[in-house]
């Protein structure tokens, strides 16, 4: 006789991410450990999920690095009637493009939770690009698109910060007559020089789950429109700022650990100088007398991506070029109209 969906052991507990940021209980038919679709039970109080079972018809391992410390998988889900047979088709795909606004399921609920205490302000992230104000003037930074399905553009926060305000993926219509947002070639929501008003629902609540009404743009366009200034951005230790020696605007960097001892600066922004467009930008690493957190002066390097990428060991090993000299500003440091700098 042909198992039925009903009659499934569900002997493996799991949690459940939804898109409006809920994590609830599930029971399982098995440990994702092989290909096959999973079958799972979805309670009450599960976001946009209603109550019910449930497979997988596509899932994805988010990190098997080491299964001692549990499994974390992102799923795209179906229900199932009671009484459909129970298929043992093999869903999972490693090369499956998944992205933060899928859900996810994990074996320990703390892999879904924000890790940490929450920052009191926007840190750590890209301040260069989308921001949303809430009707409370908090800021934060977004990332969107267009749904396919819906027609909807969707958002939601992309930092502990942002996703302890307003936790989950959100749908979201131009508000009342204003001007549509910008949007790129791949329906992705942009930051636009005039701020848009969004009404902004629960994730599949539109139209009677409203959320808020959230004005996104540039951080640069909202300041500008803002009655009072918007709450600042901690650089912390992660956003630094090169200033040129000889004169000219703050550039706003990243450093990272180059394999060759070095310092790396990945240049944010939209507005990089040309010796970072395309280019690999180095400079010598702290001397042992400096920290590397404080202000110091250096000579910038910087070389073309394609050459360190070429098969040609001879064009690997060209000497950089010579940019000039920075001062590296502590870390912390915040130039006065940073926002209009990216």
């Amino acid at each position: 006789m042909t198992p039925t969906v009903e009659t499934l052991d569900l002997p493996v507990t799991g949690y459940l991410q939804t898109r409006r940021g809920e994590i609830a209980e599930v029971a399982m038919s098995a440990e994702p450990d092989g290909p096959l679709r999973l079958y799972l039970r979805v309670p009450e109080g599960a976001g946009e999920l209603s109550p019910g079972l449930y497979s997988t018809s596509v899932a994805a391992l988010l990190d098997d690095d080491d299964p001692d410390e549990g499994w974390l998988l992102t799923v795209v889900l179906e229900p199932e009637e009671p009484g459909a047979e129970v298929r043992r088709d093999p869903v999972f795909d490693a090369r499956y493009p998944w992205e933060e606004t899928d859900l996810a399921i994990a074996q320990h609920r703390e892999d879904l939770e924000l890790d940490g205490p929450v920052p009191e302000r926007e840190c750590e992230v890209d301040p260069f690009g989308l921001w949303a104000v809430d009707e409370q003037g908090r800021a934060f930074v977004v990332e969107g698109g267009v749904d396919d399905e819906s027609g909807l553009l969707w958002l939601h926060p992309v930092s502990p910060y942002g996703r302890a305000l307003h936790p989950g993926v959100y749908d979201a219509v131009a508000a009342d007559d204003a001007q549509a947002p910008a949007l790129d070639d791949d329906d992705a929501l942009v930051p636009a020089s005039a701020v848009q008003a969004l009404q902004v629902y629960l994730y599949d609540g539109f139209p009677d789950a409203p959320h808020g009404v959230w004005r996104i743009g540039s951080r640069a366009a909202l300041e500008a429109e803002a009655e009072a200034s918007l709450p600042e951005y901690d650089p912390t230790d992660w956003l630094r700022w090169l200033v040129p020696v000889d004169g000219g605007d703050p550039v706003p960097v990243l450093l990272a650990d180059a394999a060759d001892g070095s310092v790396a600066f990945e240049v944010l922004g939209a507005r990089a100088p040309s010796w970072a467009a395309g280019r690999a930008v180095t400079a010598a690493a702290p001397r042992p007398d400096q920290a590397p957190g404080d202000r110091r002066e250096l000579s910038l390097l910087s070389k073309p991506v394609a050459e360190l990428r070429s098969s040609n060991a001879k064009i690997r090993r060209r000497a950089p070029s010579r940019v000039g000299r920075f001062v590296l500003e502590a870390e912390g440091w915040m130039p006065e109209g940073w926002s209009a700098l990216g």
